[in-house]
């Protein structure tokens, strides 16, 4: 399981890592892999069974997209609404601040990336770029996209 979204209390929608066929089995430990029940505050009890509906076309987790931009210094900063992950390699022309390429790139948290970017310091309005998919990314992000920091 990728993600989930609760669509009522007694129903989730799951990204799996592929398709799943119907009637698949389902199952979790003692404890409900860290699921609490909102009405007694206990863990679930150990359960399993099979998928009830009818699975609908695989639909892979759209990818990440930009939901906050902002700088300081000579520091940007994307803020995305699922988690990224940079590899550690240097980062190329994929993603610009004010046409230019960071020198590095880093997590701050599980959807944060801060960029050290060569130059004059990042003032109010600077354009921010994505032009292709970064393959310094781990996962798969919303392009080509761009914005104001």
């Amino acid at each position: 399981m990728l993600e989930a979204v609760e669509m009522l209390p007694v129903k989730f929608r799951l990204w799996m890592s592929g398709p799943v066929p119907a009637a698949s089995a389902w199952s979790w430990d003692a404890d409900g892999a860290g699921l609490i029940d909102p009405i007694t505050g206990h863990p679930l009890n150990a359960a399993g069974g099979s998928c009830a509906d009818t699975p609908g076309p695989y639909a892979p987790i759209p990818p990440a997209a930009v939901v906050s931009a902002y700088s300081g210094g000579t520091t940007a900063v994307l803020v995305f609404d699922r988690p990224v992950t940079a590899t550690g390699s240097t980062p190329d022309d994929a993603i610009t601040f004010n046409g230019m390429t960071a020198v590095s790139a880093s997590n701050v948290d599980a959807t944060t990336l801060s960029f050290a970017t060569p130059g004059p310091g990042l003032g109010g309005a600077t354009p921010w770029v994505i032009s292709r998919q970064p393959d310094w990314i781990s996962q798969a992000v919303q392009w080509p996209s761009s914005g104001t920091l």
